[in-house]
Order: structure tokens, then sequence, then C-alpha cells
């Protein structure tokens, strides 16, 4: 009998919702439909009746939401145990960062690291703001430090912020912006505003800050560059500014200026893990550790 299945089956039992419950465990609905026929056909009976308006819990379903609840909180218990157990033999952890992100969080992050588990190997992986989510999800990491609103939404994921970081304006040298002592963000509703098409926040961090400071953004003609490493090149062939993060700095560039905006935007920088993670008792004495 497949745990996952069993959980998916909980999920469905509380949600009763096929679409919703397959978004939570990050699947499709035919995959769902399938691991829930396999697990009535394993059982013998129907867990849930179903119509094209609703799916209803059967008596046999509701008991076994009842047994297998218990076994589910049985089982994370003792999960749990032995990875609290493997903490003390193994001493690794591989950790996704924000590109640029390095030269400022990444010494804090690996001195707290040694001051909750001294001798752990931490392994870096430099990452885009969203791919550290999936790289999350994927195994491929233990966590990752990235921006608060790529990580919304995920119910399976545990986060801590570690700092909140003031949005600069970047602009070309050529601009008048790039003379400016700071600049309003009501001065970029006539500009063409550049952002990274892979770096989907972005956008929701330029409007949340307009709206905050009580401007429409509406007719503010947006433009969209590939990658965030090109963000320089971008403005300057498109003659647009861009609302960054002040860690990724000018990217290494002489074309560009990074100009104060009168309203302090910001963006929040978050520790996020999975919660299932074998690391994830060291992952939130991190916590801790990183508010000292």
């Amino acid at each position: 009998m497949n745990i996952e299945h069993i959980r998916e089956f909980l999920t469905l039992s509380e949600t009763l919702s096929f679409t919703k419950t397959a978004s939570l465990h990050y699947l499709t609905q035919p995959v769902l439909s399938r691991h829930i026929r396999a697990l009535e056909e394993e059982l013998g009976m129907m867990l849930f009746e179903r119509s094209t308006h609703q799916v209803v819990l059967t008596h046999n379903g509701q008991y076994a939401y009842s047994k297998f609840s218990r076994l589910i909180d049985c089982f994370d218990e003792v999960l749990h145990d032995i990875r609290i157990h493997s903490e003390a033999t193994t001493a690794s952890l591989n950790f996704g960062i924000i590109h640029y992100g390095i030269n400022n969080y990444l010494e804090r992050f690996i001195t707290a690291v040694d001051q909750v588990r001294p001798g752990t190997e931490v392994s870096v992986l430099p990452l885009h703001a969203n791919d550290i989510i999936t790289a999350l999800f994927a195994n491929e990491i233990d966590a990752g430090l990235t921006v608060g609103p790529a990580i919304s939404d995920f119910d399976s994921l545990d986060s801590f912020k570690v700092a909140d970081e003031a949005m600069l304006l970047m602009v070309p040298n050529a601009s008048e912006m790039a003379n400016s002592a700071e600049v309003s963000l009501a001065d970029l509703r006539d500009c063409r505003v550049v952002l990274a098409k892979r770096e989907s926040w972005q956008k929701e961090i330029f409007i949340g800050a307009f709206e905050s400071a009580g401007y429409s953004f509406t007719g503010t003609e947006i433009l969209g560059a590939e990658q965030i490493e090109v963000l320089p090149q971008a403005l300057i062939r498109y003659d647009g500014v861009a609302l960054v993060p002040a860690h990724i700095g000018t990217m290494g560039s002489n074309q560009v200026k990074l100009v104060p905006v009168k309203e302090n935007p910001s963006v929040s920088i978050c520790c996020v893990f999975r919660r299932d993670n074998r690391n994830s008792s060291l992952l939130r004495r991190l916590r801790d550790a990183l508010k000292q």
C-alpha cells in the first residue's frame, strides 16, 4: 500500500475536491483519480461517491479516514524520530541560494549552520528565485534562500524571514534618473518597466509597491527580459527601468546605476524548506541562530 496514496486520500476526504487535492499534492487530476481507484481496489471498497457536482465520503470512507489518520500520525512520528537519529550521524546540507545573493547572505548562513550543528558540510547551488522552489520539490536541495513572494501558496513548505531588503531602481547611465538622489514611484508611470520573465515575483513586487503608495500603474508599459542576468542590457535596449532587490547591485555592469526610491519599497528574503525534509529540525533551529 502506497503511503502517498493514503496521504492523498486523507486530503481528498477533507477537501472533497479532486482539483484542490491534486494541486496540494502537485499532481494532475487524472493521476490523483488513478491513485484513489488503486487504493479502493486494494481495500475492496468504495471510499467516495462521485458525481459531476460533488464528492462525498462513503460510510466505509469515513471509517478508513479515522484509521488512516492514526496510521499517518504514527508513521510521521516514527519518521521524525528516525530523522532526528540520522542528524547525529549525517552532517550534510544542500543549500540553494538566489543569484547575486551569495555575497550578502551565504557567509551568514554557513556561520549559523556551524553554530547549530558544527561540522556540517554545506553544498551551495546558485539558482533563480522561482527555481529554488522547483529544486526543493525535486529533492535537489534541502533548503533555499529566496524572495518571499516566490514562496506563497505552498502549504507543504516552511519558511522564515532572514531580512527585509530595500528595492532600488536600476536605470541606464544615459537616463535622466541616473543623476537623481532619489526617485518616486510616481515618476515610473511614464517609464518602460522591464521585468525578468523567469522571475514572476518581480511583477508582484512592482504592482504591490505601486498600490501601497496609492498610485495606479494602469498604462505603465511593462516589457520582459528573458533572464535576470541580462537585465542591464535590456534596460539599455528598451530605455527602461527595473525595480530590483539591493543585493542584485548593478550585476557587474558599468552601464547602469541604482537609485533609491522615495517610498522605500522592500522585499523579504526568506529561508524556505520542505516540512518533510530530513534536515527540517536543523533548519528550524537556524531560525533563532540567524536572528542573533
